[in-house]
């Protein structure tokens, strides 16, 4: 099967239909409607640092075989793993970090798809993934990037990567897994005695500051709950970075248009004090995980972030009969709220030789470091011993 390469500068140059063949999965962030939205808000565009540079591989027939999503940086903020100590050091040696090329959902650490192989050609897989190697291997020539960077990819597609010159990297999230816990009581019952206390604790510290909380389902949302979540998303990032958020008002009102399904499967956890609106967590699920995405509060409230962004997900999770609760990015604080520690992995291809050798070093001894974290992390974990 010969293949013939085009790369596109916007996700509307490639037929919806013969995106969701490439990325056939449940997982929202990959859809062709999210990524879309991204590129049509201005979430996501050259002005942003995030010029949209897609790779579609298409047969001598002209049908579609494959999609990578890619992108031209040019700076490394919204990407959740993190690179500024190697582009410190290009600069540190007069060298240019930016541009680069990643494979990435924006702003969204989440492990799924990059390299979209349509059902009926996965078959040829390591044909082409060499293709797609070659292709952008050739882009990056073309702009003079520095590398290019494949983040929150399955194992297997690292390792196969690894196979075309690609360095395979590691990093650690803290999942939740639900075992079968009928409600949150039941989940508590798996913990230790101390660590049961302390979560009771957290959570009655809301009630004893006069706070309820709400879920609300897609169905149930109107504009003005995406329009005052998107209040406390602004302000928590201005406060946090000094900034309005990565994504725009223009993103929260789409989210909010039914006719574009990207908020079908959502929900949003208000919290309510004194007959106001204090803050809220937002949540995003497919048929087997929940995903915790961004949160804001209008001041800051003892244990309100727990309860919106781990407690109150862990009971969606649980009520929606989910498998596991992947809360974002970071947090060793969810260990002892019993969310346990889980290998993501980018891969890397380095262009430049003087530092090709040095990173595959660094990231040697990175996993290294991890591997012994992770086993210590183990040993922390709240749930009670078995046997």
């Amino acid at each position: 099967m010969k293949l013939h390469s085009k790369f596109v500068t916007s996700c509307q140059s490639i037929d919806e239909y013969d995106w969701q063949r490439c990325f056939a999965s449940e997982q929202p962030f990959t859809h062709y409607h999210f990524i879309n939205t991204l590129e049509t808000t201005g979430c996501v565009t050259q002005q942003t640092g995030w010029q949209p540079c897609h790779l579609v591989l298409a047969n001598d027939h002209q049908q579609v075989v494959a999609i990578v999503i890619l992108y031209i940086k040019s700076h490394s903020y919204g990407e959740y793993l993190f690179d500024w100590s190697w582009a410190d050091a290009f600069q540190q040696h007069g060298i240019a970090y930016y541009p680069k090329i990643v494979s990435a959902v924006p702003f969204t650490p989440v492990t799924g798809q990059r390299f979209g192989i349509a059902d009926e050609f996965l078959a040829d897989k390591a044909y082409i993934l060499s293709q797609a190697t070659q292709a952008i291997n050739a882009l990056a020539k073309q702009i003079d990037a520095s590398m290019v960077q494949c983040l929150f990819l399955p194992e297997p597609y690292a390792e196969a990567l690894q196979l075309n010159g690609w360095l395979k990297r590691c990093d650690v999230q803290y999942h939740w897994f639900n075992r079968n816990y009928q409600d949150f009581s039941d989940f508590l019952l798996a913990l230790n005695a101390r660590k049961r206390k302390s979560i009771n604790k957290e959570r009655q510290a809301i009630v004893k500051q006069g706070i309820t909380v709400k879920t609300y389902l897609a169905e149930q949302l109107t504009d003005e709950h995406w329009q005052t979540f998107y209040r406390f998303y602004q302000a928590t990032y201005m406060k946090r970075s000094g900034h309005d958020g990565y994504l725009s008002s223009a993103f929260f009102d789409a989210l909010a248009n039914p006719a574009l399904g990207i908020a079908q499967r959502s929900a949003l956890v208000f919290a309510y004090r004194e007959g106001r609106t204090i803050a809220a967590a937002l949540f995003f699920y497919d048929d087997d995980q929940l995903y915790g995405r961004y949160w804001g509060a209008e001041q800051v409230f003892n244990n309100l972030h727990f309860e919106l962004c781990y407690y109150q997900g862990i009971e969606l999770c649980i009520k929606l009969g989910l498998s596991r609760f992947n809360a974002g990015a970071q947090g060793q604080h969810k260990l002892k709220r019993g969310f346990e520690p889980v290998y993501i992995h980018g891969s890397y291809r380095i262009y430049q030789p003087i530092f090709a050798d040095a990173i595959a070093d660094f990231i040697e001894r990175e996993e290294a470091q991890l591997t012994q974290y992770v086993a210590q992390a183990q040993t922390e974990l709240p749930y009670k011993l078995s046997g």
